[in-house]
């Protein structure tokens, strides 16, 4: 091989490991940025629902209503109509699932008064955003967790890193035997 042509692979092959470089590190930035906006949404929205089942329950409470048949009814109101956004309710009366009734996990670590919990999981390869913290203590101590699915952030990201690589698959048609002559 010529060394003009040595010269040549070797800066192509350069230009596509730093094209591929930087354009997963733009992606990469882009996933961290939409991540961070999706959270502040994720937080904006519980501060919204859990200040409107608080108000739901302040209401039940001054009625003398509030026992764990009329609890459930409330969260699943709001859990309805808010199931096209993928968003998930749980609540927790003194370390008891309440809501869903079919949940059967206890509240697993304690939650101070006034700490909300921001945590991304990621469980069976599908993430997402669980927001948990105190809501009432009155009667009981309420827990309400919130889960929002993050499955259209990932699709996206499955989608740029898997469509982001640009592969040098060329091949020299001329044999390489082993002799440089110039031409």
């Amino acid at each position: 091989m010529k060394l003009w042509q040595k010269i040549y692979l070797t800066t192509i092959f350069l230009f596509v490991v730093l094209l591929n470089s930087g354009m997963y590190l733009v992606f990469d930035m882009t996933y961290r940025k939409n991540l961070s906006s999706e959270q502040k949404k994720a937080e904006s929205e519980y501060n919204m629902i859990s200040a409107g089942i608080l108000r739901n329950l302040k209401t039940l409470a001054g009625q003398k209503r509030l026992n764990k048949i009329t609890v459930p009814n409330i969260l699943e109101i709001y859990e309805k109509y808010y199931e096209d956004q993928k968003i998930r309710l749980m609540l927790w009366v003194d370390g008891t699932c309440v809501y869903p009734a079919d949940e059967n996990n206890p509240l697993n670590n304690s939650i101070p008064d006034e700490e909300t919990q921001i945590n991304i999981l990621s469980t069976d390869g599908k993430r997402t955003i669980q927001i948990r913290s105190i809501l009432y203590q009155n009667q009981g101590k309420y827990c309400l967790q919130y889960e929002k699915a993050l499955s259209e952030l990932d699709k996206a990201w499955t989608q740029r890193a898997g469509g982001t690589a640009v592969y040098f698959t060329g091949k020299d048609n001329e044999a390489d035997t082993g002799t440089d002559t110039d031409s």
